[in-house]
């Protein structure tokens, strides 16, 4: 019975040896270095590659697919070279795709084959953790280990899952609420590695809803955001619920959200240049998957896109941020005291940053920790991209001296999560790597879409849908004469702007745009 298995406690111990622990180790630094890469990667680069940078060019490729086709260095080699020796008939041919597919993002991507190779070291380490893959009911394979039941606990969740998928394709919602969500609440030296992706929970299309650093700090969220909280257990609610409709859902009054964006105005949206790159770029992707030309309206866009403050002032947002308190760096510099006014001034509202570089390189972070933002039951962290203006502020800053050693540490997305929830914050979106405009832009518009839509979807269900579901006819940009165009129309995002934004802490959260 589903209930009654999803209902039971599980309590599993799991040994690490001491080579399996320095492995772990050894893992988190090579994740460390593939951060500072990307970091560099997407300042030098991420305006001339275009929207098209975000996506694999190729029809076949996704994250779930490469991963679970072949990450290690053999299977890599073995695909790129099926991949040259039938070339020309690779098209043709089923059993060929997977390692075409693999074969086109390798080559045009190497720090993205790194994530996916840390990602395969990261299920060897902690996939038996969670149960390894075994299937099945436990009974079919003997005695019932701790372990064999989480992993009949997961494969359950995950057919349910499935079950509600369906339902809702057939415009059902049946059954829809027996689907659970996934909080993760890891040790928090594991919490710097993209453990959305591990294979146990991402074989069964159980992307977590959430994350968090104990599960005495959610239980302190849910105490000072939920009335009626009385320490029960709690799960992302389905989705179309309805605010109230679920015992622990937390609502965000729109009329009292705020926002800081760009606050040195940075950002005026690629240069020439990269403009031309970028639309280079977009018809050289469209020509490596056998697509027509680009058109004038979808080079235009390809080529452009929105600055941090035209994205909030777009189309999909305006009528939300209208309301807002905002603050944008084309009209003054948000000082210190305006950023605390802005937090602390919130009633069931939220905050939105969106702007080039760490949102703690901007309000210092011994400014935070002893505010009470307690009304923020919201924080939406879209930072952590750069372009040459801010980078080169940001290094003047950091090589005058002005900053301690454990500044540099706090701006760091973990510690800049942790001291959000000190101040009190019920939920905090954050990227856990550099990412692009493009990606924030895109974010920005679709998370708060998600949110503010007729169904009412709430905040664990928006970041993913918003994340890494593919652009469809509904979310397309406007080209330059207001005809839909989308340049990742039908096709996957990569892994690192997949499953960059993460959600610590309330995931039944929900937007009361009214």
């Amino acid at each position: 019975d589903a209930s009654e298995l999803l209902s039971r406690p599980i309590i599993a111990k799991y040994e690490v040896s001491a080579s399996t622990w320095g492995r772990l180790v050894l893992l988190k630094r090579r994740a460390k270095q593939w951060r500072l890469e990307l970091a560099r990667f997407v300042t030098r680069f991420g305006d001339d590659l275009g929207e098209g940078g975000d996506f694999y060019n190729h029809a076949n490729a996704t994250a779930k697919h490469l991963l679970d086709a072949a990450t290690n260095a053999e299977a890599q080699t073995e695909a790129k070279a099926e991949a040259e020796e039938e070339e020309e008939e690779a098209e043709e041919k089923e059993e060929n795709k997977a390692a075409e597919a693999a074969a086109a993002a390798w080559a045009r991507d190497d720090l993205e084959l790194r994530l996916l190779g840390l990602c395969k070291d990261m299920d060897e380490i902690l996939a038996p953790a969670l149960g390894g893959m075994a299937t099945g009911k436990a009974s079919d394979r003997g005695a019932e280990s701790p372990l064999e039941a989480m992993a009949e606990a997961l494969e359950m969740m995950g057919n349910l899952r499935a079950e509600q998928e369906q339902a809702k394709a057939k415009g059902s919602t049946k059954g829809s609420d027996l689907a659970p969500g996934i909080v993760l609440l890891a040790d928090v030296e594991l919490l710097d590695l993209p453990l959305e992706m591990l294979g146990p929970l991402r074989r069964r299309g159980l992307r977590p809803c959430a994350r968090d650093f104990s599960v005495h700090v959610l239980s302190t969220r849910l105490a000072l955001n939920d009335p009626n909280y009385d320490s029960r257990c709690f799960s992302d609610p389905m989705e179309g619920s309805r605010l109230g409709d679920k015992a622990g859902a937390v609502a965000v009054e729109s009329s009292s959200m705020c926002a800081v964006v760009d606050p040195r105005f940075e950002d005026k949206g690629p240069a020439s240049a990269a403009k031309a790159a970028a639309q280079a770029a977009a018809n050289a992707d469209a020509e490596a998957a056998g697509l027509a030309p680009l058109t004038e309206a979808e080079l235009e866009v390809a080529g452009g896109r929105p600055s941090c403050v035209e994205t909030l002032g777009g189309a999909g947002m305006k009528p939300l941020s209208d309301g807002w308190a905002c603050v944008a760096g084309d009209e003054r510099i948000c000082g210190v005291g305006e950023w605390q006014a802005l937090l602390r001034t919130r009633v069931k509202g939220g905050f939105l940053f969106h702007g080039p570089g760490s949102v703690l390189n901007h309000l210092p972070p011994q400014n935070l920790p002893g505010l009470d933002a307690s009304g923020c039951r919201l924080v939406v962290l879209l930072d952590r991209m750069n372009n040459e203006v801010s980078f080169r502020r940001q290094s003047k800053i950091d090589s005058q001296g002005a900053k301690r050693p454990a500044d540099f540490v706090l701006e760091r997305p973990l510690e800049t999560a942790a001291l959000f929830t000190l101040a009190g914050a019920g939920a905090v979106v954050s990227n856990q790597w550099s990412s692009s405009f493009h990606a924030n832009a895109r974010l920005c518009r679709r998370l708060f879409e998600k949110l503010s839509g007729p169904n009412k979807e709430s905040l664990g269900s928006s970041l993913a849908k918003a994340a890494s579901e593919p652009e469809t006819a509904s979310t397309k940009d406007k080209g330059p004469k207001g005809e839909s165009v989308a340049q990742g129309q039908g096709r996957s995002f990569k892994a690192r702007v997949a499953y960059n934004p993460v959600l610590y802490g309330l995931p039944a959260t929900f937007f009361n745009a009214k």
